[in-house]
Order: C-alpha cells, then sequence, then structure tokens
C-alpha cells in the first residue's frame, strides 16, 4: 500500500485489495467516538460484485454496516437520489461523525458527497471509487456535482472527503462502453499539459504511478488557472442535454468536446487516439441549432454579461471572456469541427 501525493486536505491511498482490509482498519484508527455507525453506499451493479467482499472486513470485526443502494445514472443523479439517501441514514439513525463510505463511480460518489455536504450535522467521509473517471476526476473535483430539469451539473456544491482508498483491482470489472468516463478527463490533462500521458491511458504498468503523474498535472494546471480543467465543458453539457443523457456516455461527449476545442493539427494525431480507445471521433445524429439553442439559454440563466471558456488563443490555452454573440460562434465552430453533417437539418 502507497500514499498517493493529491495535493488535497485529505489521506489517500492505493494498493490492490486494499479496499478489501483497509477501509475498516482506517475508520478503526481514525474514528472520533467509541461506537460509530458506517454506511456503505453503492450502486446495484457495483454491489453485485463487490459489497459482499468489501463488507467482509467490518463482519470480521464485528462491526455491521448500513447497506444503502443508489441509482447513480445520470437521469437518476439528482436531489431525488440525495432525498431518499437521507431519509434512509435518518431512519438508521445516523449522526455527527458516523461514516459514509461511497463505493462506485463518479456518480455514486457525487450523490454521496452531496448528501453528507447538505445534511444537519457533520460525517466522515471515505471515497472508494471503482471506476478511473472516479480515481483521477471524481474523488479530486473541488465540486460535488447533480443534474436537474435535463441539465448536467446544473447543481453544485464544494466537495470534500476525509480519506480516499484507490484500488487497481476495481477496474477490471468496468464495462468497455463506460470506460470512457475515465479516459475523457486524462485526455484533457494530456492536451493542457503533458501529452505523454495518453502514451500509458489505455493499461497502465503501474497504476499508482500513473495516477500520481496525473494529480501531479492536474496540480500544475491549477496553479495556473484552476478553470482551465473546465476545457470542453460548455459544449459537452450542452450536448449530453439535448441527448437527454443518451446515445453517449458522459466520457464520449467530453473526449468529443476535447476533440473539437483543440487545433487541426493536435486532433488529427488525437484521432489516432480515440480509434486505439474505441472513442468516437465523430457527433452523430445532431441538430447544431439545437444544441446551440442550449448554450444560448444556459447564458440566459446565468444572467451575465459574458462567460469564461477555456480556449487555445494564440497558441495557448487561454480563460477567454465572451458574450453571447462570442461564446455560440466559439461553439457553432467547435460543432463544426467534429460534425461531418447535421442529420436532422439536412432532412
Amino acid at each position: 500500500m502507497d500514499r498517493l501525493l493529491i495535493n488535497r486536505d485529505f489521506d489517500a491511498f492505493c494498493g490492490t485489495g486494499i479496499a478489501f482490509d483497509y477501509a475498516y482498519e482506517y475508520i478503526e484508527e481514525n474514528k472520533t467516538k467509541d461506537k460509530v455507525k458506517i454506511a456503505i453506499i453503492s450502486d446495484r451493479e457495483v454491489s453485485g460484485y463487490y459489497y459482499n467482499r468489501f463488507v467482509q472486513q467490518f463482519l470480521e470485526n464485528d462491526v455491521e454496516p448500513v447497506f444503502i443502494s443508489v441509482d447513480s445514472t445520470d437521469k437518476e443523479k439528482s436531489l431525488i437520489s440525495v432525498d431518499r439517501l437521507i431519509k434512509h441514514l435518518n431512519d438508521f439513525g445516523f449522526g455527527s461523525d458516523d461514516w459514509f463510505i461511497a463505493l462506485g463511480g463518479g456518480g455514486v460518489l457525487d450523490i454521496v458527497t452531496f448528501a453528507a455536504r447538505i445534511i444537519e450535522f457533520d460525517i466522515k467521509l471515505m471515497l472508494v471509487p471503482t471506476t478511473l473517471n472516479g480515481m483521477e476526476e471524481g474523488a479530486l473535483s473541488d465540486y460535488c456535482y447533480l443534474n436537474s430539469m435535463g441539465n448536467k451539473n446544473h447543481l453544485a456544491l464544494p466537495s470534500y472527503a476525509d480519506a480516499l482508498i484507490v484500488d487497481p483491482s476495481f477496474l477490471e470489472t468496468v464495462p468497455v462502453k463506460l470506460r470512457s468516463n475515465g479516459y475523457a478527463p486524462i485526455i484533457r490533462l494530456a492536451v493542457l499539459f503533458d501529452g505523454s500521458l495518453l502514451n500509458d491511458l489505455k493499461k497502465p504498468n503501474n497504476l499508482r504511478e500513473f495516477l500520481n503523474k496525473c494529480y501531479n498535472i492536474r496540480s500544475e494546471v491549477e496553479k495556473v488557472n484552476p478553470f482551465l480543467l473546465t476545457m470542453g465543458n460548455e459544449l459537452a453539457e450542452a450536448v449530453e442535454s439535448y441527448f437527454r443523457f443518451l446515445n453517449y456516455t458522459e466520457g464520449e461527449i467530453l473526449a468529443l468536446s476535447i476533440l473539437a476545442t483543440v487545433d487541426d493539427k493536435r486532433r488529427e494525431v488525437l484521432k489516432v487516439f480515440y480509434k486505439n480507445l474505441g472513442l468516437p471521433t465523430v457527433l452523430e445524429g445532431a441538430n447544431s441549432k439545437l444544441i446551440l439553442k442550449m448554450v444560448s439559454d444556459k447564458f440566459d440563466k446565468n444572467n451575465n454579461e459574458f462567460v469564461s471558456v477555456v480556449d487555445l488563443y494564440n497558441g495557448k490555452w487561454t480563460v477567454r471572456k465572451l458574450n453571447r454573440e462570442g461564446l455560440l460562434k466559439l461553439c457553432e465552430q467547435r460543432i463544426k469541427n467534429i460534425s461531418v453533417r447535421d442529420d436532422n437539418e439536412s432532412n
């Protein structure tokens, strides 16, 4: 077991198999009262694979956690899911200094962290991500997000955790279709700062070293401007909302948006990596006018004269402030960069 260098104010550990023997030990060593309640919160798919093995470490020490299942799909990553979770916790009498363990991908991490932030008492939070996206992006994000009214990441709260356990063995059961959710944020780091990340992305020889490299690059980007880590989000969120979270995974949409954001030379290089990773290189079946309308509507909701956007400007990644006209012009060009034709408009 090794410590991860995450540049955050909480403990982080990495090692094959540690999720199944160190979670209990960590809580036992760091609890602030004699008897703590523990809730293991996961989704059906992850718990089906891992819950029995994960909970065994607690049962062997005469501790019986509460298990709560949540639906972490994009459609259900909402306040309704958070409310259901909190009701379950109240039924079991959870209070200050008890522990939540979020066992799952980025959706589970967001729902559990959001609940921990708005609940009336101070809860301890352990994150056990089971996807590359959760390990690299979700667990370290400064915010936890929920979707609302068909809008991606419409609700946000500052994120926090007390401990992070990264176990590479979880990655063996991530469905191929969902691996793109982990690829996309790392592709963004590669584009922003260090292209060598792409070489080991599909199958890192040493996950701890690879993640530490990602965390270090993330830290370097944050020193320049944390907003750079939103590169591609404005178009990705509009496209996801347009498809109502269907057709493409979250990672596929973000990857396409990143591809649309870079210059022509970088785009051709990235397409080679995308094909190797099984990522799409063309946005299909979308109506560009409706996507641009969603971008415009979000601009209006923010009620600001300008919006900040990450753009490659004079050869350098820059945070630009654009008015509505400038934003729509930029997004229109980016859609063209990844579109062969607009199926709906051509009929």
